[in-house]
């Protein structure tokens, strides 16, 4: 069975250096431009157009003992990709719930500092490198 990761999931997992493997199904070119970055994650990309036929191909170099992540740019790829891994035995599979477009839009808010008079949030879009600040006074 398929399972779905949502983009606040997968920002704790790069926060947490936590270990991951992305099967990316994007074509070559996009994925060599931007992806998913954490500090423990493995990858591996192989565009949708490549798998249409089945996974028969990457199964042998997909690992069995971590969770495998499956990506595409909105999710609908990457779901009937993840749907044929589950289907050859792997039950470790998610997709990202809205695909890189939802990780590209995602913000991440931590409370830095707080006192009587002062409130700091930090903003931080994950995905796109992005750090912004918010300060609440009175």
């Amino acid at each position: 069975m398929v399972k779905e990761m949502t983009v606040q999931q997968m920002t704790e997992k790069v926060l947490n250096k936590e270990p991951l493997f992305i099967l990316d199904v994007r074509n070559e070119s996009d994925f060599r431009d931007w992806k998913i970055e954490g500090e423990n994650f493995a990858y591996l990309n192989v565009p949708y157009f490549e798998l249409i036929d089945g996974v028969d191909s990457i199964v042998d170099r997909l690992p069995k003992d971590k969770d495998i992540v499956v990506v595409c740019a909105k999710g609908g790829s990457a779901a009937f990709v993840a749907e044929q891994l589950a289907e050859a035995g792997f039950d470790n599979v998610y997709t990202l719930a809205g695909g890189m477009q939802a990780w590209s839009e995602h913000l991440h808010q931590a409370k830095v500092y707080e006192d009587d008079q002062l409130k700091i949030y930090q903003f931080i879009r994950v995905g796109k490198g992005c750090l912004s600040y918010m300060v609440i006074s009175g």
